[in-house]
């Protein structure tokens, strides 16, 4: 074991010297690390992803990645505004072509500099299937990447993409063409490399037995330069993750389980605050499944049975909005106003025996085994309960949803789910637009879609193709609320509450990224 060990430091040590910059460059950088630990509930993570976005597509590795990789542009969900990155202006030539004019002087970790060659080749190597990239069927509107010479590029569209720059700004990760094609793809999802503010140094594994992921500030990165010389990602269980923060185990921990305030808050050494978060929790009902969801009144009544506050209040613990949309408050799809049917059971029992349902029914429901899922999914039981509704709840791992959803879906079969309804926990709105969760569990071809429309007449493929055909932002907020609205009045989805972020640190560091948490930038994290 010793000797393994020893090899791996070597490995190691040989990579960071032969492949990336000296971190005892000219370039002096602080001293202090920063260890931190996050809970995501978004279907689950797994101990096994990598850093390369090729393979791994989970949340908490898409965090560690936007910090290693940067992107042509990203957008500011506290604005909604598109801004450079890697690009530092772009134009529409037509309604197909999008140049972008790229940042000179910018150089991979290993020293490679970035021009329009890389943006060709990781957009070619992203569209490639024998790649497997999760994220492939995001690009399949690009017919082709030109280079116009070495810091200008050309995208050109097969069909009007009107998410094409926040689908960049999101998974649009670029890669080193050189150093990817010397290394190899395996070598590359150990050893990844990238432009951003940190450079992968190594994995290990912590105190507790899980991983940990180390990464080292780039001395050489072109903007803004990170306040710490080390991030440190631990792998905690988040029932554990509270007490590493008392212990001093780690400085962060950003949760989406709410009792974290409660536990932390009375110490005058660590500071917590809660923040709205672009992820939402919703409901979806299966209507292609033979039984009682096919009917438009049961759906209904399921709508008008239900207490947001109530569920703010009790599993929750106060932290969360109440959401009348799929879209939630930041996303340009976010619908304000009332709730499009209002808590009334008395409508509720109307609708059930307009239905055939006096006497009541039974549902069977899906929901990811995890906090605060389970909590919430206990109360909906609850409030169903009063209407004569049955809701009997399976608590799913990764790997079951996997296996009861997506494994189906990529082996091509349009049989729905034997589950009536799912329960959607924080699932993060990536784009800013909501059109990420419409077609992954709307679309007929999404993979998440247990069974909505799974057929080609679906009225959402209509609905989406017209949210791509957009000719601008503000047309694409008319279609993306339209398309909302139609799933209301449909009563497909039903959205319960917007997350709030729940933020635990040392007081001596200051970080408020908003709604600027997907994904966090720990670059601007700030040391007193």
């Amino acid at each position: 074991m010793v000797m393994i060990f020893l090899l791996r430091i070597i490995l190691i040590g040989a990579l960071l010297f032969s492949q990336i910059p000296s971190v005892c460059s000219a370039n002096a950088l602080p001293q202090k690390t920063l260890r931190y630990t996050m809970y995501e509930a978004a279907i689950g993570t797994t101990e096994d992803g990598t850093l390369d976005p090729l393979r791994t597509f989970q949340m908490l590795y898409f965090t560690l990645q936007h910090q290693i990789f940067e992107t042509l542009v990203s957008v500011d969900f506290n604005t909604q505004r598109i801004i450079p990155v890697l690009a530092e202006h772009w134009e529409q030539r037509d309604n197909l072509t999008t140049r972008f004019y790229l940042r000179r002087g910018v150089r991979f970790h290993n020293t490679e500099p970035f021009t329009a060659e890389a943006v060709r080749f990781t957009l070619d190597l992203m569209r490639d299937p024998r790649n497997k990239f999760g994220g492939r069927f995001l690009f399949d509107s690009i017919a082709a990447v030109q280079v116009v010479d070495d810091y200008t590029v050309d995208i050109i569209l097969r069909s009007p993409d009107a998410l094409l720059l926040r689908k960049l700004a999101a998974v649009g990760f670029m890669f080193p063409p050189h150093y990817y094609n010397k290394v190899g793809d395996t070598y590359f999802t150990r050893y990844p490399v990238g432009t951003g503010p940190f450079r992968f140094f190594y994995n290990t594994k912590n105190k507790k037995g899980g991983k940990e992921i180390h990464l080292v500030a780039n001395e050489d990165y072109w903007g803004q330069r990170p306040a710490c010389r080390e991030l440190v990602c631990d792998f905690i269980p988040p029932d554990a993750q509270a007490q590493a923060l008392r212990d001093g185990y780690v400085d962060m921990v950003i949760s989406q389980d709410t009792s974290l305030k409660n536990e932390v808050q009375t110490r005058d050494d660590l500071t917590v605050f809660a923040q709205p978060s672009l992820r939402s929790t919703v409901c979806l009902f299966n209507i292609d499944k033979p039984g009682p969801l096919q009917d438009i009144r049961v759906r209904r009544a399921i709508e008008h049975c239900i207490n947001r506050d109530e569920i703010i209040a009790k599993p929750l613990h106060g932290r969360g909005r109440p959401l009348y949309s799929i879209a939630p408050a930041g996303s340009i799809a976010y619908r304000q106003g009332k709730p499009y049917y209002e808590e009334n059971l008395e409508r509720a029992h109307t609708l059930l025996a307009e239905a055939g349902f006096s006497r009541g029914l039974s549902l069977k429901a899906m929901v990811s085994d995890n906090v605060p899922s389970a909590a919430v999914a206990q109360t909906l039981r609850e409030q169903l309960s009063r209407a004569g509704i049955t809701l009997n709840i399976d608590f799913l791992t990764r790997d079951r949803i996997k296996k009861e959803v997506v494994e189906p879906k990529l082996m091509g079969s349009t049989q729905p789910s034997r589950y009536d309804i799912w329960i959607v926990n924080g699932w993060p709105d990536i784009f800013g637009a909501t059109a990420h969760f419409y077609f992954l569990f709307l679309h007929s071809h999404g993979i998440f879609n247990f069974g909505i429309y799974l057929n080609k007449t679906s009225p959402f493929d209509r609905y989406y193709a017209k949210v791509l055909a957009a000719p601008d932002e503000k047309v694409l907020a008319e279609r993306l609320y339209l398309f909302d609205r139609f799933v209301m009045e449909k009563a497909i989805a039903l959205p319960l509450y917007q997350v709030e972020l729940v933020y635990g640190m040392n007081k001596h560091i200051r970080f408020q990224p908003g709604l600027n948490d997907l994904p966090l930038r720990f670059k601007d994290c700030a040391f007193e």
